[in-house]
């Protein structure tokens, strides 16, 4: 999922993303990302820094008690060194500076979806040998 309010980038995320095997849904806005994520697994999320409504930390907040809660990616025109530290803090998985680029985009997502699979994985033998007992 990739949350921006701009259409361009939109358009530049299904581009890049085109021959992979993830679907891509484009939303503008934390609150439209939020009822998504609550209503279907999802992920990745690739999230800009400031929404419309909000900011990646107010969706971080509300999917972060979600059994199978997303990798978030932020991206940022200004993707310093507080922010790094912010997203990394909070529990995020990278920041990518804007403009986004294409080699970039695709390692994050893939290191993204790795780890959350990975963490899908552990929960469910957690939970096997939890109910063998």
């Amino acid at each position: 999922m990739f949350v921006s309010e701009s259409v361009a980038e939109h358009r530049l995320i299904e581009e890049i993303l085109r021959g992979s095997v993830w679907k891509v849904y484009c939303l503008c806005t934390c609150r439209d990302a939020i009822e998504r994520v609550s209503r279907e697994h999802t992920p990745v999320v690739v999230c800009e820094r400031k929404l419309p409504d909000g900011y990646w930390t107010d969706f971080h907040h509300a999917t972060s008690a979600l059994d199978m809660k997303p990798e978030i990616i932020v991206t940022s025109k200004q993707a310093d060194a507080r922010l790094w530290a912010e997203v990394l803090n909070l529990g995020g998985s990278d920041v990518l500076g804007q403009p986004l680029e294409t080699g970039e985009v695709v390692a994050s997502v893939s290191a993204a979806w790795r780890r959350w699979n990975h963490r899908q994985h552990a929960a469910h033998k957690i939970a096997a040998r939890s109910g063998s007992r």
